[in-house]
């Protein structure tokens, strides 16, 4: 009975989105608001998840240190990647790479990433939002970040955004996380630093 009960949370966690839907624009102050690592906290719903995280980021500007974030809120973090231009695609496509790290293991993980691209005063969607869900071996390896080792360690790395041209632009991404430990459902939120890049949106 306890098996199939996991597996059904393992398999409602896998389909349900990481996060709503994001507004088509957003400001300066908005994509500067937080610039570091999110811990991942517990809510029951996304909502009172967004309103625990907007507290931390107003808190914490810069982020919160790995130590920090362990010893009030739980063994995991999610750390912005910034907008990069792929080498082995000839720099025509680009995306981040968020990773979350654990100390503990976990039963889940889903990440999802919105590209945003400066146009004028505001910051534009580029392209959709782009979801990932950790497989049994992403959760059962562990791995080296930032020097340190740790029990989980996932990486988004489907998002491949092709560049229209190679006019520079400057680009951020939104990206939230949702993970279960221990029967909790826990969040974090994360905002990459901006990056000026050869690569036109479209």
């Amino acid at each position: 009975m306890a098996c199939a009960t996991l597996t059904f949370l393992l398999l409602s966690f896998a389909v349900t989105p990481a996060t709503a839907s994001e507004t088509d624009e957003v400001s300066e102050e908005k994509i500067t608001s937080s610039q570091g690592p999110s811990p991942y906290v517990e809510a029951d719903i996304e909502e009172e998840a967004m309103r625990k995280l907007d507290a931390i980021e107003k808190e914490h500007p810069q982020g919160i240190s790995a130590q920090a974030a362990y010893k009030r809120y739980g063994p995991c973090t999610l750390h912005p990647a910034g907008f990069h231009t792929r080498k082995s695609a000839g720099h025509k496509y680009g995306g981040v790479k968020p990773v979350t790290v654990c100390t503990k293991k976990v039963t889940g993980i889903k990440m999802a990433s919105q590209l945003r691209v400066k146009n004028s005063l505001i910051w534009a969607k580029a392209g959709i939002q782009i979801p990932q869900t950790a497989n049994d071996k992403d959760l059962r390896t562990g791995g080296k970040y930032k020097k340190k080792y740790y029990t989980v360690k996932f990486t988004q790395t489907n998002i491949n955004y092709k560049c229209k041209g190679t006019k520079t632009h400057k680009w951020s991404a939104s990206s939230i996380g949702r993970l279960r430990y221990q029967g909790r459902t826990l969040w974090a939120r994360v905002t990459s630093p901006i990056l000026s890049v050869q690569c036109g949106p479209h």
